[in-house]
């Protein structure tokens, strides 16, 4: 299955669904960032449910996760991010979506002694909090590597993905930037642990029910990622081939750009989809 995604400033959960049917896409994932779901409640909701029923075009969510500190090891940060996530699983459960994907981040300084154990124990707590209420409701939960090496190498996400319902979204685009950011910031923490995809699949083959697919550009001074594919550097055939080896069964077509400076159109991702379909086969 392959997926269309529709973030706040794309305006239209119903046109993405109108336009994922006209292209061939199997489903819609929703971005739920800022202000969605708040504004897309009562006669949206209403209208949303009518475009899925209508078209048969399934649709899954992506949890916000700018602002929100899962992995906080302050317990009222943490707590406050909970709340959004069971509102926000709430909203998901009235669209029965494919799944409900989420991001583990915290801002706190992570190279001081003893804070990334806290860093990390905060986030398995949330996961298994999330997951219970994932369960309560009937949704299947992924965690998504992050682009940054925090929560974005395979030894942090592995103790969340080994709870209990809960499965790996591999974003191919943010393992290399995570390893890009090492190898360019000065991370020597995490020199060890920025593998390439190769070594996430080993890691989490069996485990990964969703794949971000797009291209990347990685130079020397700079690094973008979500480009449509063929504008990048990234042997997007390779990356795909990789997913399917790990099981992915969902992919979602994580593109943002057309170009590099050329923000990505609903008509931009009808030509993503027709340079991926061929590969898939």
């Amino acid at each position: 299955m392959i997926a269309l995604p529709v973030w706040p400033r794309a305006g239209s959960v119903v046109k993405a669904i109108n336009k994922a049917n006209e292209y061939g896409f199997d489903y819609v994932e929703i971005s739920l960032d800022y202000p969605w779901p708040e504004k897309l409640r009562g006669k949206t909701l209403e209208e949303i449910k009518e475009a899925k029923a209508k078209y048969g075009v399934e649709l899954a969510i992506h949890a916000p996760w700018r602002d929100v500190s899962l992995a906080s090891p302050r317990p009222i940060l943490r707590e406050a991010a909970l709340k959004l996530f069971d509102e926000c699983l709430e909203f998901a459960s009235k669209l029965s979506p494919l799944y409900f994907n989420l991001h583990v981040a915290s801002r706190e300084a992570w190279t001081i002694e003893g804070v990334r154990k806290a860093l990390e124990e905060a986030a398995v707590r949330s996961i298994k909090h999330i997951a219970e209420k994932a369960r309560q409701l009937g949704i299947e939960i992924t965690v998504e590597n992050n682009p940054d090496p925090l929560f974005g190498v395979p030894s942090m996400l592995k103790p969340m993905v080994e709870i209990e319902g809960v499965k790996l979204c591999l974003d191919v685009g943010h393992v290399a930037y995570a390893r890009w950011t090492v190898e360019h910031r000065g991370m020597d923490l995490f020199k060890e642990e920025a593998v390439d995809l190769e070594e996430w699949v080993k890691t989490f083959k069996g485990k990964v029910l969703v794949g971000h697919l797009h291209d990347y550009a990685a130079e020397d001074h700079s690094f973008q990622d979500h480009l449509l594919p063929g504008t990048g550097s990234a042997d997007v055939k390779k990356d795909l081939s990789l997913l399917k080896e790990a099981g992915c069964s969902m992919i979602l077509l994580e593109v943002h750009w057309a170009g590099k400076r050329k923000p990505a159109k609903f008509k931009d991702l009808a030509r993503a989809l027709n340079i991926i379909k061929p590969l898939i086969k």
